[in-house]
């Protein structure tokens, strides 16, 4: 475990909706609204990789491509001051920095310990002459075990902050399926968000072991609150967005779960179906 890769692979092509940028103009009109339609094709390739170069503690580099183009624009899309600025076809690509510290027993489902991440990222976006821009994270998560393996207590706090002139589709958002879970992806955008979520876990224990002596089930249950906002800067977060949500979880391989999650929100909910936790 000296060195990791990681990374994320999107593809999307389908019908969306945009609302603006900004808090007010998220909750002004609600879907279905024929004003804010229009079709999204979205990839992205993103790459993290790290060296650990002291116990618990790693260093490394990031790199993003990502590609937007927005076709059937509404009126009041292709109006829009932010998508006048930066077209329909956004292409950007970046390398970046970042650091780490990892306590945690397992990285895709920890029972205990600590990750810290902060990184920065410069974009710059397609053709030279526009301007560039940076992202910049802060990662806080932590696990706590209470009494025995497979009740949990986990807690996040993460920030995205960009800085410069970022396009529509890449501003931070909130509503995906590792933060608030229960609002639809991309209504609630801005140049920077900050959310956080605290989250139970409880995986069941069995009447008798199984063939392998092993006592917990591969069956169990989670449930969260969670909170978080967008605006232009940090000192502009001044709506937050309430949170809460249940969830099951089956047992695939060991220390690895299927999760089926309902969220709710303000005037929003949502369904999630995939693997590993959200954070």
């Amino acid at each position: 475990d000296k060195n990791r890769l990681s990374g994320d692979i999107w593809m999307k092509d389908m019908p969306d909706n945009y609302w603006g940028v900004g808090y007010d103009a998220a909750k002004n009109p609600s879907i279905p609204d024929s004003t804010t339609s229009y079709r999204r094709n979205w990839w992205q390739v993103y790459l993290k990789y790290v060296h650990r170069f002291k116990k618990d503690f790693f260093a490394g580099l990031l790199f993003d491509y990502n590609r937007t183009v927005a076709t059937n624009m509404s009126n009041q899309m292709a109006n829009d001051i932010y998508v006048q600025e930066n077209g329909h076809y956004v292409r950007n690509y970046s390398l970046g920095l970042l650091l780490q510290y990892d306590t945690r027993d397992v990285t895709v489902n920890a029972y205990e310990g600590l990750f810290l991440e902060m990184s920065s990222n410069f974009y710059r976006s397609e053709g030279f002459d526009k301007p560039t821009y940076q992202i910049v994270v802060l990662d806080y998560r932590q696990y706590q075990k209470l009494g025995r393996a497979g009740k949990t207590l986990a807690w996040q706090a993460k920030s995205r902050l960009g800085l410069g002139n970022v396009p529509w589709p890449e501003m931070s958002q909130l509503g995906t399926p590792f933060d608030l879970r229960g609002y639809r992806w991309g209504r609630y955008r801005d140049k920077s968000m900050l959310f956080a979520v605290a989250e139970y876990r409880h995986m069941f224990m069995r009447k008798t072991a199984d063939k392998h002596g092993n006592m917990m089930s591969r069956f169990g249950v989670v449930g969260w609150l969670a909170t978080g906002s967008v605006g232009t800067n940090i000192s502009k977060l001044q709506h937050w967005l309430p949170n809460a949500g249940i969830g099951l979880r089956f047992e695939i391989q060991k220390r690895m779960n299927a999760r089926l999650d309902f969220g709710v929100g303000d005037d929003s909910s949502a369904i999630y179906i995939s693997f590993n936790e959200a954070f």
